[in-house]
């Protein structure tokens, strides 16, 4: 199953704090980053860029 991702501003402004704070995912993300499988592999930012 996929990651529903939700368009706009606000959604990714909630993915920033997410991940950066919330999580705190940026401490593994060079371990993580080329991941494919749940939401703290990777940014998962690019369907905001």
């Amino acid at each position: 199953k996929g990651m529903r991702f939700v368009g706009g501003e606000s959604a990714a402004l909630g993915r920033v704090h997410e991940y950066f704070w919330k999580n705190d995912q940026l401490k593994v993300y060079k371990e993580t980053r080329n991941g494919m499988l749940g939401p703290d592999y990777s940014t998962k930012f690019s369907p905001w860029l």
